[in-house]
């Protein structure tokens, strides 16, 4: 609905988590914390961005958007799994313009954006899995439990190690 939403919300606070997995199947989980007051309703958006040469793909479901890359087809997914109401999507950049104190741009320029959109109530987390394989058939299998405070992410690889991700509400 039209105006339903303002364009700016004031927050509290942000606070972001960072767990890097390197080696032959890296992967990456992103917690972000947003501190809002408990009567706000606004939409969240994480952002994220590729070189534009890239091509970025969105699933039929809008839960899942897979990056491309220009010069070696490797693929990098991404997804967030603890957040039902998140909607993926792509494009929504193409075109806009960005006014800022070193000079205005547009973002279609110099990169290709998707993002996860949600809409919450108060405080807000949003958990993003990105994981990158040569090709679309080498991702290792995942099982997701929990919710976004007390969750659990296991990561089966094919050479059998398991990765076991724990996120509460203060750590990854």
């Amino acid at each position: 609905a039209s105006g339903t939403y303002s364009t700016q919300t004031d927050i509290d606070g942000v606070k972001r988590g960072i767990l890097y997995r390197g080696g032959a199947s890296p992967y990456m989980v992103v917690v972000d914390d947003i501190a809002m007051p408990e009567d706000v309703n606004a939409n969240i958006q994480v952002l994220y961005q590729t070189d534009r040469a890239n091509k970025v793909v969105l699933n039929n479901n809008a839960d899942e958007i897979k990056i491309i890359g220009a010069q070696t087809g490797a693929v990098m997914k991404i997804t967030c799994p603890f957040t039902e109401n998140t909607i993926m999507r792509t494009g929504n950049y193409e075109g806009r313009e960005i006014t800022g104190g070193r000079g205005d741009y547009v973002v279609s320029d110099f990169s290709k954006t998707a993002e996860a959109l949600t809409n919450v109530s108060g405080n807000a987390r949003i958990v993003s899995l990105i994981m990158t394989a040569a090709s679309d058939e080498e991702y290792p299998e995942t099982v997701i439990s929990g919710t976004a405070d007390d969750g659990h992410i296991t990561i089966k690889f094919k050479d059998g190690r398991t990765d076991y991700i724990t996120i509460t509400d203060d750590d990854i």
